[in-house]
């Protein structure tokens, strides 16, 4: 776990502030990196890494015996072959000499096999008890290492199981001062959120009967300038209706006066015929 996923689960389970969840953040990785704690994983590579040089060196020493045996064996092969040419030569160019020399020359090969299968066996005695005599060595440093891993390993668990319980300790302790310090800060919070809330409705208040009494005004000017205008329209109305009556009036007598006209004129015309 990075140190921002440590910081955003302080944040969201802890209910910690950002800045305080950050420094307690990098106060455990700080405590961690301080106290340079050695784990099981750690122990069990130094472990695999010293069995794996251990392997490696005898599989080194293994080899280098079997170098030299086969560097053994090849000076033993040249030696065969620089004695049988030397033979071959001696018996090309002394073939007309004396059989005694072959007797002697056989009797000599045969002396030097014998030694040299002496030497060998004394070679294999010598190389077997060196390979048991390291093979007891190895073993009882693979016993004494294993017994102070072990005394290790126990020393470092017990030293673990400490360090854990003080870490427990001082996390609660600090969980606990956290949480009081959360509680404190969140009636804080609760308090002044609820006067700012008191102080807002009360604003809210005076606003709305400010607005109502200014709407109340406005509503009643208004009512009176719709009154004004329907008097006014009333006496216009009036004023029209007079004088339309006027008109139909006069146009009704205007009409009477063109009739009794016309009948006098109708009359004049037949007495004058």
């Amino acid at each position: 776990m990075s140190s921002q996923a440590a910081v955003d689960l302080l944040i969201k389970k802890g209910r910690l502030e950002p800045q305080v969840a950050l420094a307690v953040a990098e106060a455990i990785d700080t405590a961690m990196t301080e106290s340079q704690l050695v784990t099981v994983p750690i122990l069990d590579a130094r472990l695999a890494e010293i069995k794996a040089d251990s392997q490696l060196s005898l599989m080194r020493l293994e080899g280098e015996i079997k170098a030299t045996v086969a560097e053994l064996y090849k000076k033993i092969d040249r030696l065969d072959n620089k004695v049988d040419m030397l033979a071959c030569g001696f018996d090309t160019k002394l073939e007309a000499q004396t059989r005694s020399f072959d007797v002697k020359q056989e009797a000599q090969t045969c002396n030097f096999d014998t030694k040299l299968e002496a030497q060998t066996r004394s070679f294999d005695v010598k190389l077997e008890a060196q390979t048991r005599s390291f093979e007891e060595k190895l073993e009882a440093q693979s016993r004494s290492f294993d017994v102070k891993l072990d005394a290790q390993s126990r020393s470092f668990d017990a030293k673990l199981d400490a360090q854990s319980r003080s870490f427990d300790v001082k996390l609660d302790a600090q969980s606990r001062s956290f949480d009081a310090k959360l509680d404190a800060q969140s009636r804080s919070f609760d308090a002044k959120l609820d006067a700012q809330s008191r102080s807002f409705d009360e604003k809210l208040e005076a606003q709305t009967h400010s607005f109502d009494t200014k709407m109340e005004a406005q509503t009643r000017s208004f009512d009176a300038k719709l009154d004004l205008l329907a008097a006014n329209l009333e006496k216009k109305m009036e004023a029209f209706k007079a004088e339309l009556v006027r008109w139909v009036f006069a146009t009704m007598v205007g009409c009477t006066a063109v009739g009794i006209a016309a009948l006098v004129i109708r009359d004049l015309i037949q007495h004058s015929h």
